[in-house]
């Protein structure tokens, strides 16, 4: 007989395909199991019978098949020619020629569909022992076994309960059953007459029924009453079970269960299982006794299982009643790689991932001591070492008396479920975490903590640098004592940017590299030979290199390492990896960016505060800046102190609205502007006015606060003007504290007032501290702040500092300061002796007495006797200026700045300021001595003296 002949009339489901898949030939069992000419079933025909749930995955399946080669074994369900569908295991093997290519594909099938039932069956069962004992309420363990028997046996399951002489009906259905279904469902309840009705017969019989299709006649035949029979209709009713729930002695009701158009109808082994569940619920309901033909028939049925499940894809195991494994499945071992002979009871942990064992064994030991069901997402090793997420359930068989004898568990891989929730999650953690910062360090490390440990054993972040070399920039290890050993290595060149693989390769071509199974050799091809010793020794066996940023931002790579005998990463991780380095790119660039125009607004700031304080004899000085920690750039804090050609010291400070170097440039403005003016007028209030309207004409849309005082150390005072700033504390050589309030509106702002500036006494031994809002608001509580300012100014560590400013810092801000900080303090020391002559104005001859003193002193310094005439004549003119004005008691001191004289000249008189220019009338006398003394003098000035009375400074030329 023919090779094909044999085949067609074969008792297995035969079949041949081309290389291609197509199918030209099926044996006649195929046609007469679905009920269509054989020919109908040849190239793509028999996808017309595939169940539309196991299409995409038998048609995906064989298409890998044809291009590896590698044989096939898949179950999936074939409709046959009443409808139905079965389970059909397909295996396929290709056949080669003598150069290794595909000629053709030789198949069979072998319907499994009573292997898939039985094993519903068996779960079944497994589960009815736990809800007939797990319930003292009748409704309760019924109805948790009906919800049992949905899950594969039926879709619908009700009990009629017999209960004095009437029966009640409990339905329980699967939620596709419509509302409709379910009311005509309990809209009955059964008969206890011996009529046609199936569930009525069943307990008039006493035994099991089943009618594997209903159809329009059984229905008209069997379905006396007309509303029943509409019943039938509108739950849609394809096949039925009815058996009685009888014990040896009475039927207690009946159990039926039902399958709709949308099943598979029963068959004669569903029919034994719902006679057993019948039986068994019928004890469980009379409470008899149980226990021995439970136990008989579970370990029969256990048996069976175990023959089922080595077929099934999931992993499964059984475990004593003390938690101990005694079973795993076929796909067990195929998937960890362990041996059948392997001790059992220690197998699962010694392939679970080690941070998961300590929470799996606390929920599993829970569970046996309750006897609750267990679940749990773990992650197993395969047997290629790569760690995979399962879920495992499990659940309690147990006797009549509900002590748990065996526990049942699965475990399902869920990795590809459980990747994409991981990608969301960490992309969103990450999100968060970078996201408020713009400190380059605090943004590299927190990427390096959403990836290691949890998904890299270590981890490298390098950026390019001006010659495209690759510096690392950040790194991270789970074992600490590895993390000291990168630590080290920031700073370091770890690439060139020429090489052709590795980092260098990433960066260029913008996407993610990786290397399954690195090398050694490729290793020393881009790692630079400084480092390359101690990123050998750390080891690796796995890298995946993901590139961030482009040109116009800073361009780098973070490299995931796995550490030797652990994990690799395979292609699956790319997407993922690609995706991260596309979300923090920008937090990474923007933090650089940011980065830089701190450097830069700081650099520039720096260059606009002083070089240095000035060198007063009797005056020390003290300054500090700093920006603030959690600013992303820096501020316009500044702090300033300078000293006067004649002698005066100008003080300011200040803080401008708003941070980068464009707060920077007002600052220096603001500073400058105030300095200019004080070079020409050193009165505070038009050093604020000037300072205001350079703001207004720089900056318009800025405000910022000021304080400028001027210190007169001849007569120990300051005199000062505010523009909305935190006062100044004097401390008074007695430990009194005095704010120098002075009310004013902020400069951008600011409106000219018609009185004179205040002032302070500042005697030996007192301190003036002149800071900026960030010193006292750092604890966001002003009051707090200032009360610890208050504290520290007072502290005897302040006092005998010699740098009282940084004390006060380090002081007051113990948690560091959010916003910038600038400090200013100045002591007030003992003064050297000025020579000084107090005189009567209109007293001719005392005025004579201390020309000639002060001429004498002139020359002891070796004043030129040319500069010696013009400071009489200067002499003259001021005292004939007094005489004319401010007739009474005068002062006159010479003292020596630097190395120029200034002379002053202190009355009580009615006071008045000068400005040297020519009086309007240039024949008038009036005027005209001042202006010759501001024309012989170097610098000259006159202001009026706190408490009344003018000073005049005169600096004489040399």
């Amino acid at each position: 007989m023919p090779l094909r002949d044999l085949a067609s009339h074969a008792p297995a489901l035969l079949f041949t395909a081309r290389p291609d898949g197509q199918v030209d030939f099926v044996n006649e069992r195929w046609a007469a199991l679905v009920g269509v000419p054989a020919d109908e079933l040849l190239e793509r025909g028999w996808a017309n019978y595939a169940h539309p749930d196991d299409y995409d995955l038998f048609s995906a399946t064989w298409a890998d098949r044809l291009r590896t080669g590698e044989p096939m074994q898949l179950q999936w369900r074939l409709r046959r020619y009443d409808g139905s569908y079965r389970w059909i295991e397909t295996r396929a093997e290709c056949e080669r020629d003598d150069d290794g290519a595909i000629v053709c594909w030789y198949g069979a099938g072998t319907d499994v569909d009573t292997q898939h039932r039985a094993m519903d069956g068996l779960a079944f069962l497994a589960q009815s022992g736990s809800a007939l004992t797990s319930a003292d309420d009748v409704d309760v363990m019924l109805t948790r076994l009906a919800q049992a028997a949905l899950v594969g046996l039926a879709d619908v399951t009700f009990f009629d309960l017999e209960e004095a002489g009437q029966y009640r009906r409990l339905v329980v259905t699967s939620p596709e059953i419509s509302q409709e279904a379910y009311d005509a469902l309990t809209a009955f309840t059964a008969s206890s007459r011996g009529d046609r009705h199936p569930i009525a017969e069943s307990m008039a019989r006493r035994r099991a029924l089943f009618v594997p299709t209903v159809d329009e006649a059984f229905i008209h035949e069997h379905i006396e009453d007309e509303l029943r029979a509409a019943a039938w209709r509108v739950v849609g009713v394809r096949s039925i079970v009815a058996t009685p729930l009888q014990t040896p002695t009475r039927v207690v009701g009946a159990l039926t269960m039902l399958r709709t158009t949308n099943y598979t109808p029963f068959d004669q082994a569903d029919l034994r299982v719902i006679e057993e569940i019948g039986l068994r619920a019928a004890l469980a309901i009379e409470n008899a006794r149980l226990n021995a033909s439970a136990l008989i028939e579970a370990s029969r049925r256990e048996r069976q299982f175990h023959l089922i499940a080595d077929s099934i894809p999931q992993l499964m195991w059984t475990a004593s009643d003390t938690g101990a494994c005694d079973w795993f499945n076929g796909k067990w071992f195929s998937y960890t790689g362990q041996a059948l002979t392997d001790p059992l009871e220690d197998g699962w942990r010694q392939v679970h991932h080690e941070e998961d064992i300590g929470p799996y064994l606390a929920a599993w030991r829970a569970s046996l001591r309750s006897g609750a069901d267990f679940e749990m997402e773990s992650r197993l090793r395969g047997a290629d070492n790569a760690y995979r997420w399962f879920l495992t359930r499990a659940v309690a068989l147990r006797d009549a008396d509900g002590t748990v004898v065996k526990w049942y568990g699965t475990s399902t891989d869920i990795d590809d479920s459980r990747r994409a929730a991981r990608d969301t999650r960490v992309y969103a953690d990450v999100g968060n975490a970078i996201s408020g910062s713009l400190v380059v360090q605090d943004v590299l490390e927190k990427v390096l903590a959403s990836v290691c440990p949890a998904y890299t054993d270590w981890a490298i972040v390098t950026i390019a640098d001006e010659q495209k070399a690759l510096r690392i920039a950040a790194t991270v290890h789970r074992d600490p004592v590895m993390g000291e050993r990168l630590q080290a290595l920031i700073g370091l060149i770890y690439a060139d940017g020429s090489q052709s693989i590795g980092s260098p390769a990433a960066v260029r071509i913008g996407e993610p590299l990786l290397y399954e199974r690195a090398t050694y050799e490729d290793a020393a091809r881009v790692v630079h030979p400084d480092i390359f010793p101690i990123v050998w020794e750390i080891g690796f066996q796995s890298v995946l290199v993901i590139p961030f940023g482009d040109d116009a931002t800073a361009r780098g790579t973070l490299g995931l390492c796995m550490s030797p005998g652990g994990r690799h990463f395979d292609p699956l991780d790319l997407p993922f990896y690609r995706e991260f380095g596309r979300r923090v790119a920008p937090s990474i660039a923007s933090a650089y960016l940011y980065e830089r125009e701190r450097r830069v607004a700081e650099s520039f700031q720096r260059g606009a505060l002083p070089a240095r304080l000035p060198d007063v004899p009797g005056f020390e000085f003290s300054a500090i800046y700093e920006a603030g920690r959690a600013e992303a750039l820096v501020g316009g804090d500044w702090y300033d102190a300078f000293q006067l050609i004649d002698g005066r010291i100008v003080v300011s400070i200040g803080d401008v609205a708003g941070s980068g170097l464009a707060a920077a440039i007002t600052m220096a403005n603001v500073r400058q502007a105030i300095r200019g003016v004080a070079q020409v007028h050193a009165d505070p209030a038009l050093m604020l006015e000037a300072a205001d309207r350079t703001l207004r004409s720089e900056a318009p849309n800025r405000f910022v606060t000021a304080f400028v005082g001027v210190i007169e150390p001849l007569g120990g005072t300051i005199t000062y003007r505010s523009a909305g700033h935190p006062p100044p504390i004097v401390l008074h050589a007695d430990r009194s504290i005095e704010l120098l309030q002075n009310r004013g509106l902020p400069l951008g702002l600011y409106e000219r007032e018609e009185r004179d500036s205040p002032f302070v006494t500042l005697e030996t031994g007192s301190t003036l501290v002149l800071y900026t809002d960030g010193l006292i608001e750092s604890t966001h509580e002003i009051i707090e702040g200032q009360r610890r300012l208050d504290v520290a100014v007072q502290s005897d560590a302040i006092m005998s500092s010699p740098d009282p400013a940084k004390e006060l810092h380090d002081s007051v801000l113990v948690e560091g300061s959010r916003d910038d900080v600038a400090i200013l303090v100045v002591r007030v020391g003992e003064r050297p002796s000025a020579l000084t002559w107090s005189i009567e104005v209109l007293d001719a001859q005392v005025a004579e007495q201390t020309r000639r003193s002060l001429v004498a002193a002139l020359l002891t310094r070796n004043y030129s006797p040319a500069h010696v005439n013009v400071a009489e004549l200067i002499f003259a003119e001021l005292v004939g200026n007094l005489v004319r004005y401010a007739p009474g008691p005068a002062e006159i001191v010479l003292e020596w700045v630097g190395r120029r004289p200034v002379l002053h000249v202190r009355d009580r008189g009615p006071g008045f300021a000068f400005a040297p220019r020519l009086p309007p009338d240039i024949y008038s006398e009036s005027g005209r001595g001042l202006f010759l003394i501001g024309a012989l003098a170097e610098d000259f000035s006159v202001t009026l003296r706190p408490g009344g009375g003018s000073h005049a400074r005169v600096v004489l030329r040399t």
